[in-house]
């Protein structure tokens, strides 16, 4: 991952206070929900997910579609979380880049099947899991 637990907080060019890699992980073990980002026919989509953050990588789970294809492909994608409160004009966001693929492992897929998880999505049934391998965690608050 890019950035190391030690690194200092600092802030960003537009004077944003960096989270550290800690503050970062805190945020991705507490949150259930996300948005996944990609390149579809050359076109970005971003698209909410339910996720969980499992051995250092965020999973999720999906029916055929866009987001299994991105994971098929191995490629490269976007996973963000946020939090906010519009009253005292602070908020905080996380950004994960790294790459998706779909789990095919039998020893993972059934740890994962053993771990209490609903999607909030109603309708069809969404059997592939989805991993996606941090390669960058980045944060920052305001």
């Amino acid at each position: 991952m890019a950035q190391h637990a030690g690194m200092p907080r600092g802030t960003d060019h537009a004077g944003m206070d960096m989270l550290s890699l800690a503050e970062c992980l805190d945020h991705l073990r507490a949150e259930t929900v996300g948005r996944v980002a990609f390149v579809q026919a050359g076109e970005p989509v971003v698209l909410p997910v339910n996720y969980l953050f499992y051995r250092d990588a965020i999973v999720f789970r999906t029916a055929r579609g866009e987001k299994l294809e991105a994971a098929w492909r191995r490629s490269p994608v976007a996973f963000e979380i946020d939090g906010f409160r519009s009253i005292s004009e602070d908020g905080w966001s996380v950004l994960v880049r790294g790459m998706a693929e779909v789990v095919d492992d039998e020893t993972q897929l059934d740890e994962l099947s053993s771990i209490p998880f609903k999607t909030w999505a109603k309708g069809s049934e969404r059997p592939y899991w989805v991993k996606i391998h941090p390669d960058e965690i980045t944060g920052r608050s305001i």
